[in-house]
């Protein structure tokens, strides 16, 4: 095809934005109406997301009726991005199949790849950012102590307590802890502390993770409770489960079907 009969058919391609909310994109993202009436039929069966550093993502594309997705290989840049509820991505459509795209965290600042020494990515465990879930003022934010943590895939049977936490607030966690979930039900748990500093319980996370039909979407507040008014100190996690969106307004999510 001659550069006339290129440019002939070639819409001006320009960008477009997608706020991402877990519970409805974790696999898939529905790209809008209005950019895919620009393609004017030009759709690609695969593209790639590339970010500033030049890393990239392939990504597949599908068509249901007049809709276009983002499928396979999505829920692998979901993860390796780090993506969380109400982060910010603005993709740039090149017109060859590539979309290099801009990542905004909650504070609306841009998210850059950060790198360790092994020059492999940074990867979340269970500890998420809080802001998210407490942004729209549908959840009332503890008076304790709190951390926000969801169910890990890789690592589903144990939690991981943020050391800040403990650190900001003088808390040491002792071998066992109790756990209460909303529903007033008890697990004693194991804590286990590495010499580098990490904490996590690796006894009775399961249990609970079970007892209240936890999925990877949903979020759960862990609330430290300390009732030091006479010895002996008694201390144990207050557990509130959020089921995955209802942090959201609903409005939200009908404008980013």
């Amino acid at each position: 095809m001659n550069l006339t009969r290129q440019l002939e058919y070639t819409p001006a391609f320009s960008s477009f934005f997608k706020f991402y909310l877990g519970y409805m994109s974790t696999n898939t993202l529905q790209i809008p109406t209005g950019f895919v009436a620009q393609m004017r039929g030009l759709v690609p069966k695969k593209c790639i997301l590339r970010n500033d550093k030049g890393k990239c993502w392939r990504i597949n594309v599908e068509m249901v009726g007049q809709d276009m997705f983002f499928t396979k290989g999505w829920s692998v840049f979901v993860l390796e991005n780090s993506l969380d509820d109400g982060h910010l991505l603005v993709f740039y459509y090149d017109g060859e199949m590539t979309f290099n795209f801009t990542h905004y965290d909650h504070s609306a600042c841009e998210v850059e790849e950060e790198e360790e020494k092994s020059t492999k990515r940074k990867k979340w465990h269970t500890c998420f950012s809080s802001s998210s879930i407490f942004k729209y003022g549908l959840v009332k934010t503890p008076e304790n102590p709190f951390f926000v943590t969801k169910l890990q895939r890789k690592k589903p049977n144990g939690l991981h307590v943020p050391a800040d936490i403990m650190r900001n607030y003088g808390i040491k966690l002792p071998s066992t802890v109790l756990m209460i979930d909303q529903e007033g039900r008890q697990i004693y748990t194991e804590v286990v502390t590495w010499t580098d500093g990490r904490t996590r319980i690796v006894e009775g996370w399961k249990l609970f993770v079970r007892n209240n039909n936890l999925n990877e979407e949903d979020r759960c507040i862990c609330e430290i409770v300390v009732n030091d008014d006479q010895p002996p100190q008694v201390l144990f996690l207050k557990m509130t489960v959020l089921r995955a969106g209802s942090w959201l307004p609903k409005l939200i999510g009908r404008h980013n079907n």
